[in-house]
């Protein structure tokens, strides 16, 4: 989660805000295929050391929010999405994000080496 003081306005702030929180969630998502769900980066901190799935779970919710500051900042309060999702009402629903989980699940559980770098 970004820490207010450092939030700025501005259309270009919040775009360049969204790519860094994508990147994030991204290299998440390769750590996690490469390692597994349940690894962890041991060269943390014990107490900073979480599962690769939970740091994924973080990273979702950053870049939810960047998203939300981005339409706010572009003035779209809704996604401009014209598909039958958008139709049926525009929003991720609980079985999307079931889905989403499943595939995540079968998809990132390479490796499970535990101890090895995330």
């Amino acid at each position: 989660m970004t820490d207010q003081k450092y939030m700025r306005p501005g259309l270009d702030f919040a775009t360049g805000k969204l790519v860094e929180e994508l990147g994030e969630l991204l290299a998440a998502l390769g750590k996690t295929m490469r390692w597994g769900r349940d690894s962890f980066n041991p060269e943390l901190p014990p107490a900073a050391q979480e599962p690769n799935w939970h740091w994924i779970e973080r990273e979702i919710d950053d870049v939810l929010g960047a998203i939300a500051n981005y339409r706010k900042e572009a003035g779209t309060a809704t996604p401009a999405r014209t598909d039958d999702a958008a139709q049926a009402g525009g929003s991720v629903t609980q079985s999307d994000a079931d889905a989403a989980n499943a595939w995540m699940r079968d998809h990132l559980d390479g490796g499970n080496a535990p101890g090895s770098l995330c």
